[in-house]
């Protein structure tokens, strides 16, 4: 007796779905003084099941606000191209790459001095995946917490030289004082607080002294004014100032950007500026 197996063969396929990466952006603080800088973060991640090539978008930045000088520009995890020129108001970004399961953040410094909100939308986010929406996010300029910004004098010096960066805590539009100020602002490398110093501030009263520590040959400054209503740090429609002496130990573009300024414990801003350094 001949026994005949019959095996069948049951062939499956599988497809792989097309998938957008998500596209968002924030502003990192989102509510500034005029004249400050927030730093605006684009964030994408790949949640497919295929490597995406070819990330790009644009983002024209809405009347009142600008890239910041220095823009302090940065990719983090992929390769691309990312144009932000200081000053300008278009960032753009082509030939990104993420794996599966990747993700990836894009940052430029922005600013403004126009009180108001102000909506950011991009352009659609497009790649080798189906196109992902714009990224939307608001940046608010308020009169009612101080502008924070800075400057070197002069701005361009030999290899060695001394400049005076003077920071300016601008309170004249609020009509409320400021009763705590709070910031550190860590020099880049390449500069040093001079000797001697110079280190001074008109920030607080009297009454009660502001802290301003600028040890000559470190690349920390820090200020800690802290008062009370009758005894602010800032009075209303007023501004204070803190300078210190600093010295170029090397060459180039020094860009030289604070953390955020605390008013009133609360974050409203960086402050930027550039001391280029030359060989002579």
């Amino acid at each position: 007796m001949r026994i005949i197996a019959f095996i069948s063969f049951v062939f499956l396929s599988f497809s792989i779905q097309a998938q957008a990466p998500t596209f968002f952006k924030t502003f990192t603080p989102d509510n500034i003084g005029p004249g400050s800088v927030s730093t605006l973060t684009f964030t994408i991640i790949n949640n497919g099941s295929v490597g995406i090539t070819n990330i790009a978008f644009t983002d024209n930045l809405p009347a009142g606000l600008t890239i910041a000088d220095p823009a302090n520009a940065s990719v983090s995890n992929s390769s691309g191209t990312l144009t932000a020129p200081d000053g300008g108001g278009t960032i753009i970004f082509v030939d990104g790459t993420l794996g599966i399961g990747e993700s990836m953040t894009i940052s430029v410094d922005v600013t403004g001095s126009t009180p108001g909100v102000h909506m950011n939308v991009s352009s659609v986010l497009s790649s080798s995946e189906p196109d992902a929406g714009a990224a939307i996010d608001d940046l608010t300029i308020s009169t009612n917490v101080p502008g924070f910004y800075k400057s070197f004098a002069p701005s361009s010096v030999s290899l060695g030289g001394t400049s005076t960066l003077t920071l300016i805590i601008d309170n004249t539009s609020n009509g409320s004082p400021i009763s705590n100020l709070d910031f550190v602002d860590n020099l880049p490398p390449g500069m040093v607080i001079a000797s001697p110093a110079n280190a001074s501030t008109t920030c607080g009263t009297p009454t009660i002294p502001p802290t301003l520590t600028a040890i000559a040959g470190s690349n920390t400054i820090t200020l800690d004014a802290n008062g009370i209503a009758s005894f602010p740090a800032v009075a209303a429609g007023s501004s204070c100032i803190v300078s210190v002496d600093v010295k170029a130990t090397g060459i180039g573009d020094l860009d030289n950007i604070t953390n955020d300024l605390l008013a009133d414990f609360d974050e409203v801003g960086k402050a930027s500026a550039t001391l280029e350094s030359t060989v002579t």
